[in-house]
């Protein structure tokens, strides 16, 4: 009989999530994780999520996560098929300066960078976005609507015809509208994540 400790992890929207650790299983899987700024992604939760994206996983694809934050998700996106480069991008600095020790720690290829991702543009183009959205409850509608068409505008200018994108948001109404109202992309799928959270997997036609 193994013992099982429940944790509950306070959001930044004052809900909780709830994780099950076997006490007597010792494990290094996140060990790449030496420390945490606010607007990190649990590494579970970023296994999790990497888990569901995986049938539209490419192998030795470019990567992109435009709201990085200590590029956890890049790390786990990266363990969970090979990739040929990473890049994270995030306004926060100390961010990207406990991301930099991770991926270094994790043994990943990636190039983080303090910068918006709205502002951004690169040589390559990607064949794969992954990211969590940032939360936008506080903000009201037609701010979070225009976030949601700068994010579709920038993605479409760094991203190969045929890449995907997997999207993590609360802004499940919102997000369906736009990409709908979107000709060169199209749903895939919509995959329930946590309740009030969907991770929508996009295709750029």
């Amino acid at each position: 009989m193994h013992r099982i400790e429940v944790l509950f992890a306070q959001r930044k929207d004052e809900t909780f999530g709830m994780y099950l650790w076997f006490r007597e299983f010792k494990s290094d899987r996140f060990l790449y994780r030496t420390n945490k700024t606010s607007t990190s992604m649990a590494p579970q939760k970023a296994s999790c999520m990497t888990e569901m994206c995986y049938p539209y996983l490419k192998k030795d694809a470019y990567v992109l996560d435009p709201f990085c934050g200590s590029a956890t998700l890049l790390i786990e996106r990266a363990k969970k098929a090979p990739i040929r480069k990473a890049v994270g991008l995030d306004t926060y600095h100390d961010a990207i300066v406990e991301g930099t020790k991770s991926i270094e720690i994790a043994g990943v290829d990636a190039e983080l960078l303090r910068k918006n991702y709205f502002e951004y543009t690169d040589k390559e183009v990607f064949d794969e976005i992954i990211t969590e959205f940032p939360d936008l409850f506080q903000k009201d509608k037609q701010h979070r609507i225009e976030f949601i068409k700068s994010f579709i505008k920038t993605s479409l200018s760094v991203s190969k015809r045929g890449s995907v994108w997997m999207i993590l948001t609360n802004e499940k109404g919102l997000m369906k509208q736009q990409i709908r109202g979107t000709r060169s992309i199209y749903l895939m799928e919509e995959i329930p994540f946590g309740g009030y959270r969907s991770l929508y997997i996009i295709k750029k036609k």
